[in-house]
Protein backbone atom coordinates (compact mmCIF):
# COMPACT_ATOMS: atom_id res chain seq x y z
CA UNK A 1 0.00 0.00 0.00
CA UNK A 2 1.25 3.30 -0.74
CA UNK A 3 1.93 6.08 2.10
CA UNK A 4 -0.90 8.57 0.16
CA UNK A 5 -3.33 5.01 0.31
CA UNK A 6 -2.36 4.52 3.75
CA UNK A 7 -2.94 8.02 5.04
CA UNK A 8 -6.30 8.24 2.91
CA UNK A 9 -7.44 4.96 4.77
CA UNK A 10 -6.57 6.11 8.15
CA UNK A 11 -8.74 9.26 8.15
CA UNK A 12 -11.68 6.97 6.36
CA UNK A 13 -11.42 5.45 9.70
CA UNK A 14 -11.02 8.45 12.13
CA UNK A 15 -14.18 9.48 10.55
CA UNK A 16 -16.27 7.01 10.60
CA UNK A 17 -15.14 6.34 14.58
CA UNK A 18 -16.49 10.39 14.71
CA UNK A 19 -19.18 9.71 13.30
CA UNK A 20 -20.58 6.75 15.30
CA UNK A 21 -19.88 8.40 18.08
CA UNK A 22 -21.57 11.36 17.75
CA UNK A 23 -24.46 9.54 15.67
CA UNK A 24 -24.71 6.23 16.72
CA UNK A 25 -27.72 4.88 18.47
CA UNK A 26 -28.08 6.19 22.45
CA UNK A 27 -27.23 4.06 24.78
CA UNK A 28 -30.31 4.62 26.94
CA UNK A 29 -30.20 7.29 30.00
CA UNK A 30 -27.49 8.44 31.93
CA UNK A 31 -29.92 9.21 34.58
CA UNK A 32 -31.58 7.36 37.08
CA UNK A 33 -33.72 8.16 39.44
CA UNK A 34 -34.88 4.35 40.40
CA UNK A 35 -34.97 3.70 43.78
CA UNK A 36 -36.45 4.89 47.32
CA UNK A 37 -36.36 8.67 47.80
CA UNK A 38 -37.31 11.54 50.57
CA UNK A 39 -38.25 14.72 51.12
CA UNK A 40 -41.03 17.40 51.27
CA UNK A 41 -44.03 18.47 50.12
CA UNK A 42 -44.41 22.32 50.46
CA UNK A 43 -47.83 23.91 49.32
CA UNK A 44 -49.51 27.53 50.36
CA UNK A 45 -53.31 27.11 51.97
CA UNK A 46 -55.25 30.37 53.47
CA UNK A 47 -51.82 32.12 52.66
CA UNK A 48 -50.11 29.56 54.98
CA UNK A 49 -46.83 27.61 53.62
CA UNK A 50 -47.67 24.44 54.71
CA UNK A 51 -44.17 21.77 54.49
CA UNK A 52 -45.29 17.95 55.10
CA UNK A 53 -42.77 14.85 55.11
CA UNK A 54 -42.90 12.47 51.58
CA UNK A 55 -41.62 9.46 50.51
CA UNK A 56 -41.38 8.09 47.39
CA UNK A 57 -40.05 5.14 45.38
CA UNK A 58 -39.57 5.17 41.96
CA UNK A 59 -38.89 2.55 39.05
CA UNK A 60 -37.12 3.13 35.73
CA UNK A 61 -37.39 1.32 32.33
CA UNK A 62 -35.50 3.51 29.75
CA UNK A 63 -36.31 7.15 30.32
CA UNK A 64 -39.93 6.17 31.27
CA UNK A 65 -40.18 6.44 35.38
CA UNK A 66 -43.22 5.54 37.34
CA UNK A 67 -43.54 5.38 40.97
CA UNK A 68 -45.80 6.18 44.08
CA UNK A 69 -45.18 8.79 46.65
CA UNK A 70 -46.73 9.75 50.17
CA UNK A 71 -46.95 12.74 52.49
CA UNK A 72 -46.90 12.06 56.60
CA UNK A 73 -50.08 13.89 56.44
CA UNK A 74 -51.94 11.23 54.24
CA UNK A 75 -51.55 13.06 50.73
CA UNK A 76 -50.78 10.33 48.22
CA UNK A 77 -49.80 10.25 44.40
CA UNK A 78 -48.44 8.21 41.51
CA UNK A 79 -45.50 9.59 39.13
CA UNK A 80 -45.03 9.28 35.47
CA UNK A 81 -42.00 11.02 34.51
CA UNK A 82 -39.56 11.07 31.77
CA UNK A 83 -35.71 10.66 32.81
CA UNK A 84 -33.96 13.80 32.07
CA UNK A 85 -32.01 16.93 33.80
CA UNK A 86 -35.16 18.92 32.73
CA UNK A 87 -37.95 16.62 33.95
CA UNK A 88 -41.51 16.73 33.01
CA UNK A 89 -44.33 14.20 33.74
CA UNK A 90 -47.76 14.08 35.32
CA UNK A 91 -48.77 12.83 38.82
CA UNK A 92 -52.06 12.03 40.04
CA UNK A 93 -52.88 13.16 44.50
CA UNK A 94 -55.38 11.70 46.36
CA UNK A 95 -56.38 13.15 50.02
CA UNK A 96 -58.74 12.36 52.27
CA UNK A 97 -60.39 15.77 54.54
CA UNK A 98 -60.80 15.50 58.42
CA UNK A 99 -64.73 14.67 56.71
CA UNK A 100 -63.99 11.61 54.91
CA UNK A 101 -63.87 13.12 51.43
CA UNK A 102 -62.14 11.63 48.96
CA UNK A 103 -60.23 14.20 46.59
CA UNK A 104 -58.48 13.46 43.54
CA UNK A 105 -57.32 15.02 40.80
CA UNK A 106 -54.46 15.07 38.13
CA UNK A 107 -51.58 17.68 37.07
CA UNK A 108 -48.83 18.26 35.37
CA UNK A 109 -45.15 18.36 36.80
CA UNK A 110 -41.80 20.26 35.95
CA UNK A 111 -38.83 20.22 37.43
CA UNK A 112 -34.93 19.21 37.74
CA UNK A 113 -33.52 15.85 38.59
CA UNK A 114 -29.96 15.00 39.21
CA UNK A 115 -29.07 11.15 40.24
CA UNK A 116 -29.44 12.25 44.16
CA UNK A 117 -32.28 15.21 43.89
CA UNK A 118 -35.87 15.90 42.55
CA UNK A 119 -37.14 19.13 42.30
CA UNK A 120 -40.83 19.12 41.51
CA UNK A 121 -43.39 21.63 40.78
CA UNK A 122 -46.51 20.60 40.32
CA UNK A 123 -49.34 22.51 38.13
CA UNK A 124 -52.38 24.03 39.20
CA UNK A 125 -55.12 21.30 40.32
CA UNK A 126 -58.92 22.28 39.58
CA UNK A 127 -61.13 22.34 42.62
CA UNK A 128 -63.84 19.44 42.41
CA UNK A 129 -66.89 19.46 44.82
CA UNK A 130 -65.83 20.59 48.38
CA UNK A 131 -62.14 19.84 47.89
CA UNK A 132 -60.28 23.14 47.18
CA UNK A 133 -56.51 22.05 46.43
CA UNK A 134 -53.77 24.04 47.99
CA UNK A 135 -51.23 26.44 45.46
CA UNK A 136 -47.58 26.27 44.47
CA UNK A 137 -47.27 22.58 45.17
CA UNK A 138 -43.81 21.71 45.05
CA UNK A 139 -42.06 17.94 46.22
CA UNK A 140 -38.10 18.20 46.72
CA UNK A 141 -36.47 14.67 47.14
CA UNK A 142 -32.70 12.93 47.91
CA UNK A 143 -31.67 10.14 48.37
Amino acid sequence: MTAKRTRLVVAALIVIAAAAACGGSPAGPSLSLAGAWSGALTFVTAGVTVTDSVTATLSQSGSSVTGGWTSAGGTTGQLTLTAAADITGTTTISQTTITGQVCSGSTSVSGTATSSRLELSLGALTATGSCPWATNQQIVLTR
